[in-house]
């Protein structure tokens, strides 16, 4: 050993002059080895802070540009469902703004996913999972955007292959989404197959997503999983895209105790595929965000104090018609941290509900849906308890976990979210 504890070792040796030329020679180096050590240890330290600088700037950027362009989202949608009054080209340019910022939000959350990673704020949350429902789910999702292509989307099930896991389903659903995405993205005719099959020791199930697509050469199959890297430039201008979704896939496999392969050619088609462990092992178990018991909210709840609460990553959901009450209630909830969307009515909210999981809070103004019915309807695509918060001037209205007047202000509102969010 010529280094011990990143200090150079001296070597004093005693005898015959060659030996105490050799001890002076290691002497030497060692302390050339120790300080190249000390500066490499230093560079490290360097770029760790860089990186973390990086993710925070990122997190901080997403969150700001999130609140324009949900206002931006909200109105267009909107102004899509009652569009009397504009000509066929003013509601071709609107569909144009929605769907642009429809891509916008999904690029700033997977950068926001991607600093959450890097920080290590990416939990699992794991619980028993079907998944030959999750992937028939999926392929119901996912069908009408393949159809519109002139592509097939197959489910192919081995009927040797485990059908329950231990798992964080929403994770898993995102894996499997951005293969998909991928799938529909590269793949000019023939047809997708999302397939489940028995995988080797150690791992239990292999889910993969294979197409018949351009394909991936073997020399750039390790440099697509590198975040914001392509195959080629060319790829990025010909199908857009920002390389992120499989770069934040790999990392979310490694938190599912998994693995990603890749197997493809050039011109041929690629499959990806996940295997996953039938359990994850001992895993650290994230809070719930929402206390599973709905206490009453007392009448002083503003005035209590309370300890601030971290709503990071957390959704809502707002059921409402009227723009001023949308812009209102989403940029409080955004100052939060809290991702907000919309629908007008009950089927907005299926639909909703269809792309989007993890709801936490929901927010619905009296007489637009029937809040017992609604709780239903969430209740039944949520695995977790949803908080339903009703929007009435009559406090005795009957139906939601807690309401609130339409004109509460955000000091109140903060206060009862905080009181029924587990801390």
């Amino acid at each position: 050993r010529v280094v011990g504890k990143s200090e150079a070792v001296q070597f004093r040796w005693r005898g015959s002059p060659e030996l105490e030329q050799l001890g002076e020679n290691l002497s030497m180096l060692s302390q050339t080895h120790a300080q190249n050590l000390k500066e490499l240890q230093g560079h490290t330290k360097a770029l760790e802070e860089s990186n973390r600088y990086k993710s925070e700037f990122l997190s901080n950027v997403s969150h700001e540009l999130r609140t324009p362009l949900n206002s931006i989202l909200l109105l267009s949608k909107l102004l899509l469902k009652d569009d009397r009054g504009l000509n066929d080209e003013q509601r071709q340019q609107l569909r144009v703004i929605h769907e642009a910022s429809v891509d916008l939000r999904g690029l700033i959350d997977n950068i926001l996913d991607l600093s959450r990673i890097e920080a290590g704020r990416l939990l699992p949350n794991m619980e028993a999972v079907d998944l030959s429902l999750l992937l028939q789910e999926l392929v119901d999702l996912m069908h009408p955007q393949f159809k519109e292509k002139g592509l097939c989307l197959e489910l192919d099930i081995s009927d040797t292959a485990q059908k329950e896991i231990q798992t964080d389903p929403d994770k898993l659903k995102q894996i499997l989404k951005n293969f998909l995405s991928n799938a529909l993205k590269f793949t000019r005719e023939g047809k997708v197959v999302l397939g489940l099959e028995a995988a080797e020791e150690p791992f239990a199930v292999r889910l993969w997503v294979r197409d018949t697509g351009i394909g991936i050469p073997q020399e750039k199959q390790q440099l697509i999983f590198e975040a914001f890297k392509q195959a080629d430039g060319s790829t990025r201008r010909r199908y857009g895209g920002t390389g992120l979704g499989l770069s934040i896939s790999r990392e979310l496999a490694l938190i599912l105790c998994g693995k990603i392969q890749v197997k493809s050619r050039a011109g041929v088609g690629a499959e990806f595929s996940l295997l996953l462990p039938a359990e994850c092992g001992e895993t650290p178990q994230p809070k719930s965000m929402l206390s599973e018991q709905k206490e009453s909210v007392v009448a002083d709840a503003a005035r209590q104090e309370q300890p601030e609460a971290d709503f990071s990553g957390s959704k809502a959901l707002l059921v409402e018609q009227d723009i001023d009450v949308l812009l209102k209630f989403s940029k409080m909830l955004e100052s939060w941290n809290i991702r907000v969307l919309a629908a007008g009515d009950e089927q907005e909210v299926r639909e909703t509900l269809e792309d989007e999981a993890d709801i936490d809070i929901v927010l619905a103004r009296e007489g637009i849906v029937d809040w017992r019915h609604l709780s239903e309807i969430v209740g039944g695509s949520m695995a977790k308890s949803v908080l339903m918060v009703g929007l009435s001037d009559n406090p005795q209205a009957d139906g939601a976990d807690v309401v609130v007047s339409p004109e509460v202000n955000a000091h109140t509102l903060k206060s009862i979210l905080q009181q029924k969010f587990s801390l």
